[in-house]
């Protein structure tokens, strides 16, 4: 969406259209059973007639701020993001959704990008179809399509072979749970941080600190240290690795 700030302003700007226009239409409190929006796509439930829809969009499309929305209309088949949901009474069906204009933009695997990244790929990309498909014969069928689109990318056979078979035998219900995200509760190491001359800062590395300590003050390239340590859960030191009294070194006259 160009810059980075993008997605955020368009959050904002559209929450605040969904709340002071949308909700309080008396088409979107009688007809619509869901709304349902990710940055600018929506994704709309109609319980009404598609010519009520249509006009309902109209009026949505009606608004002094350029705010245009285009649509698709079906009672079989809509696509949202990257899932196209189907209905077959009584039950809806996903899978997988890929542009017509889609390309194979994969990370190429002679990329000087980590190993361990590049082997994380094709797992990520196999447990993201056997999530978005309910049907296992979707589920082969784009399987065996991304296959030969990491292959076009040279990604060795195992990899990719490992990375599928990882997602086949996961169960989708598994999948589908949001997981919750836990705290680091392993320690972590204290860094020191010092402004060295010319308002450059340093890190301190754990394995340099007896250096650190041994070299005296008034021979020291620090001139200003930092008060308190990166990495510790207060933000302070321990009491084991403070530097002793910060003394300023002050410099010479220019008379």
């Amino acid at each position: 969406m160009g810059a980075k700030c993008a997605p955020s302003y368009a959050n904002l700007f559209l929450g605040w259209w969904e709340e002071n226009v949308v909700y309080r239409l008396e088409a979107y409190k009688t007809k619509v059973s869901g709304w349902f929006r990710y940055i600018d796509d929506i994704l709309l439930l109609w319980t009404g007639s598609s010519e009520d829809c249509v006009g309902f969009i109209s009026e949505l499309n009606n608004n002094p701020w350029n705010i245009k929305l285009t649509s698709t209309l079906s009672t079989t088949t809509v696509d949202f993001l990257d899932i196209s949901i189907s209905y077959n009474h009584p039950t809806l069906t996903t899978s997988l959704f890929r542009k017509q204009t889609a390309t194979n933009n994969l990370l190429h695997f002679s990329s000087f990008h980590p190993r361990h990244l590049k082997n994380g790929i094709p797992t990520g990309q196999f447990l993201r179809l056997k999530r978005n498909c309910s049907d296992q014969s979707d589920f082969r069928r784009h399987a065996r399509e991304l296959t030969h689109r990491f292959q076009e990318r040279g990604y060795p056979q195992k990899i990719i072979s490992g990375a599928f078979t990882r997602a086949k035998l996961s169960e989708r219900k598994d999948l589908l749970q949001t997981k919750s995200r836990t705290m680091d509760s392993r320690p972590r190491t204290p860094r020191i941080m010092e402004t060295l001359k010319f308002g450059i800062t340093y890190i301190v590395k754990p394995r340099e600190w007896s250096m650190y300590y041994s070299v005296p003050v008034q021979n020291s390239m620090w001139v200003k240290p930092h008060k308190n340590c990166v990495g510790d859960a207060n933000n302070i030191c321990p009491p084991s690795i403070q530097r002793p009294p910060i003394y300023k070194k002050e410099r010479p006259s220019l008379q």
